[in-house]
């Protein structure tokens, strides 16, 4: 942590700022995200820099990964509902035929199984994380209706909840698609 605190404030000194403290001090956005799920009490800080970096401070882990959640699905919330959706083999549903092929091969692979059988099979404290995080990123989309409505609305689909699940299955996403960079 001292390290990664380090290299960030010699970032932002690299930037121009003094300090730390002073890449913080021009903040964009600052908000307090609670979250009531039962007993459960999700609770963060979401600090955005003047780059728009989402800095998340939270006092437990599972509560860093809802405000993760949540400020993740602020800025690419579309972006992970392509990804969930190339790596379930559906979006030839959102852009017609030509992406048929694509579908079948992630179909065939079975990677939606995959996902939800190596999510089953993750330690507890890694499997609550990753439902904090989805718990964040519905958090989102719930609090925006109309932001998440204007940025589907050109694909003509909405958002489905994400779950922990489509957390592995959009990592999966990705790693393809740098697996094949330099085809």
């Amino acid at each position: 942590r001292r390290r990664l605190l380090r290299a960030f404030r010699q970032r932002a000194r690299d930037a121009g700022e003094s300090s730390f403290e002073d890449a913080l001090a021009c903040v964009q956005e600052d908000y307090d995200i609670v979250e009531e799920r039962g007993c459960l009490r999700m609770r963060c800080k979401v600090i955005r820099d003047r780059w728009g970096v989402p800095h998340v401070f939270a006092k437990r882990e599972a509560d860093g990964f809802f405000g993760l959640g949540y400020a993740c699905a602020e800025d690419r919330r579309l972006q992970m509902e392509l990804l969930r959706r190339r790596t379930h083999g559906r979006l030839a549903e959102v852009f017609g035929e030509k992406w048929v092929e694509s579908d079948r091969k992630f179909r065939l692979a079975g990677t939606t199984r995959y996902c939800a059988e190596a999510l089953a099979d993750l330690p507890a404290d890694l499997r609550a994380n990753l439902e904090a995080f989805a718990a964040g990123v519905n958090a989102f989309v719930a609090e925006q209706p109309e932001q998440i409505k204007t940025r589907f609305a050109p694909l003509g689909v909405e958002p489905e909840s994400w779950t922990p699940a489509d957390c592995l299955a959009a990592w999966l996403g990705v790693a393809e698609v740098f697996d094949h960079l330099y085809d």
